[in-house]
């Protein structure tokens, strides 16, 4: 507010401005150089603080392209930041999730982004949200090909009952036979292994969390 204040500018301007820097930035051969690429990234910072419809429309349409990888970690989470976490929203974040070469390398800040959203809502909206949450998350196991492992045991923490549950199992049998990560594939053998040992009437049964795996895995 004090540069409008001090400037004259009005917000839309502001925001033009602001796009102007990032599109300006970000032209593929231009990544290589520092300079350019930090200058795209603090416009993309300041233009995700503005909490109108052209920010929005624009991240939209920026996070449809495949060239952006090295702001998507500020751009896809702007797209739910200062949402309640709306069915319509999430159903935006699974769109992402499954086209891996536009998601996958920002996963680590997408679900810390989710959960700072959470904590800043109301009480009467978090309870909904949070399976929201969960149920996105484990998607995003089955869904993506990067920091799998990780997001197995923030949900796990997230949601305790998953820990020792079936559709953990099914994730993780299925991540172990399709990834070619050797260090996560060692990872979740080993929780395959125990979740495996364990007496089928242990398995907590969790079935709403995979309604948005294809098949209801």
């Amino acid at each position: 507010q004090w540069f409008l204040d001090k400037h004259g500018w009005t917000t839309n301007q502001l925001v033009e401005g602001l796009i102007c820097a990032i599109t300006n930035n970000i032209v593929e051969e231009n990544w290589s150089v520092r300079r350019k690429e930090r200058a795209a990234r603090m416009a993309a910072i300041k233009l995700s603080a503005i909490n109108i419809p052209a920010v929005t429309n624009f991240f939209r349409q920026f996070n449809e392209r495949d060239d952006t990888s090295k702001l998507k970690g500020i751009a896809i989470p702007s797209m739910f930041r200062r949402t309640n976490l709306e069915p319509e929203i999430m159903a935006y974040m699974r769109s992402l999730c499954v086209r891996t070469n536009v998601y996958c390398n920002v996963g680590f800040d997408v679900v810390y982004d989710m959960f700072e959203t959470l904590n800043t809502m109301s009480d009467e909206l978090k309870s909904a949200a949070t399976n929201r949450v969960a149920s996105f998350i484990y998607f995003s196991v089955w869904s993506t090909t990067r920091d799998i492992a990780w997001q197995d045991r923030e949900l796990a923490k997230f949601l305790p009952a998953y820990s020792n549950s079936v559709q953990r199992l099914s994730a993780l049998r299925h991540v172990a036979a399709t990834t070619e990560n050797w260090r996560t594939r060692a990872i979740v053998q080993k929780e395959v292994e125990r979740l495996s040992s364990l007496p089928t009437n242990q398995l907590n049964n969790i079935s709403w969390i995979a309604a948005d795996v294809t098949g209801g895995k």
